[in-house]
């Protein structure tokens, strides 16, 4: 695709925006499981979505009827619907690949440009001020982001056919795949076995068949 944007910011310069931003964000307390010391992490990924849709919104010559944020280290392993995501799309209405239980897939999300402005809102709008009131709360990304929609009144519409790997940096310059939900199932294996997506290995292929059930959340078969 052609890039109309780029803002190019060093580990070391969005850490001291960060700290800037939320001087508090040191003293909170580890947080549990896979996110555990991992605060300003998940800080840096808050304020990243934000940034790169502002470079979205200030690209005044271009309008767009659907917007999709996705990690750039995410290996798609299946294709979207678009012109279900269309039909689905609304100012309050985000397309995850998961969201059940407090929490929300971080990963990949898409929706009208009015619904994903308020999604990238998180940072400044959810964020910010939640780790300024609760100091002594540790930072979770899922559940922040779940705190975010719920803040916001964004919907969540799951994206139910979805599947996606990892693409991690391996031994003498090479990669490999992992699972995308690795730290969500190890962080909460009973929600793992009733309601995540199954996983898929590095060829896309599924690699733990299993039966699925119905969530209380919306679901867009997409």
């Amino acid at each position: 695709p052609r890039v109309r944007g780029l803002e190019v910011v060093s580990s070391s310069d969005a850490s001291e925006f960060i700290k800037k931003d939320m001087p508090k964000l040191a003293a909170l307390p580890p947080g549990e499981g896979t996110a555990r010391g991992k605060a300003s992490n998940v800080a840096s990924m808050f304020r990243s979505i934000d940034r790169a849709d502002a470079l979205r919104r200030d690209d005044d010559e271009r309008t767009h009827a659907l917007v999709i944020r996705a990690r750039p280290d995410l290996r798609w392993c299946s294709d979207v619907n678009l012109t279900a995501a269309l039909a689905l799309s609304g100012d309050d209405v985000v397309l995850v690949p998961f969201a059940e239980a407090q929490l929300v897939f971080d990963q990949v999300a898409l929706g009208a440009p009015t619904a994903m402005a308020r999604y990238a809102d998180a940072y400044e709008a959810t964020l910010r001020p939640e780790v300024a009131r609760n100091p002594y709360r540790g930072l979770y990304p899922e559940r922040e982001m779940w705190r975010h929609f719920r803040g916001a009144k964004l919907r969540a519409y799951t994206m139910r056919n979805f599947r996606s790997v990892l693409v991690r940096r391996g031994k003498n310059g090479g990669s490999y795949e992992e699972d995308a939900y690795v730290k969500l199932r190890q962080d909460h294996p009973a929600l793992a076995a009733v309601s995540m997506p199954e996983r898929v290995d590095g060829s896309c292929n599924a690699a733990t068949p299993r039966r699925r059930r119905d969530v209380d959340s919306p679901r867009a078969k997409i």
